[in-house]
């Protein structure tokens, strides 16, 4: 069970929660997007490892091959594909940057609103752990679900930040307890009163039969 910390927006938490459990992850890793395409706000599960995100932040971002800077059109990405079709210098170092931090694989997710990216996620596998065959289908599958409870629920600029429990650029992610290799997850609702359960987002079963 993920639980996250700082009492942030619980249907952010449930999304998470399901993409980390329906694809197996290790670890996940939501964050913002600002006008300049920079990441901020960070939740983290516990899993990242603390010396990836690190490093990252101080400056491995700019080696990314899934930087939300190089999505293009794309509303998810696989580290290990786009390695391989992008064969430069570094992206190899990322790729074993990535891998001395123990990461064997990720995937990428790019959320839009009115056609720029406002925020993104990374599901991460660790060395060991049984990446789901079909992975990228599931990805396609539940993208737009996770597009569309996460984005409708990010606070525009003038909001405040702390609505949903969601780091400053400057400060500490907020860390979830989570399982390795998607080992426990809470069931998702299948039902409720309205178009909206009680955590605020739409259930996966009316998604799929009424989008």
């Amino acid at each position: 069970m993920i639980a996250l910390l700082g009492r942030p927006d619980p249907a952010t938490a449930q999304a998470i929660q399901f993409a980390q459990g329906i694809l197996e992850g290790s670890a996940t890793a939501f964050y913002e997007v600002d006008g300049s395409l920079k990441l901020n706000r960070f939740v983290l599960s516990s899993d990242v490892p603390a010396n990836f995100h690190d490093q990252y932040l101080a400056g491995m971002d700019r080696l990314d091959p899934l930087h939300p800077r190089s999505a293009s059109n794309r509303p998810f990405a696989r580290l290990s594909v786009a390695i391989n079709q992008c064969a430069t210098q570094e992206a190899a170092t990322y790729r074993t940057f990535a891998g001395q931090c123990g990461i064997a694989d990720m995937i990428e997710f790019f959320f839009r609103r009115n056609d720029r990216i406002v925020a993104g996620m990374s599901v991460l596998w660790v060395p060991g752990c049984k990446i789901p065959d079909g992975t990228m289908n599931i990805a396609e599958k539940i993208h737009d679900y996770l597009e569309f409870n996460l984005t409708s629920r990010l606070s525009s600029t003038t909001e405040e930040p702390a609505r949903y429990g969601l780091t400053a650029p400057n400060r500490a992610p907020r860390r979830a307890c989570a399982p390795r290799c998607g080992g426990c997850v809470r069931s998702i609702p299948t039902s409720s009163r309205s178009a909206e359960n009680d955590y605020g987002w739409i259930p996966l079963s009316r998604w799929i039969f009424h989008s």
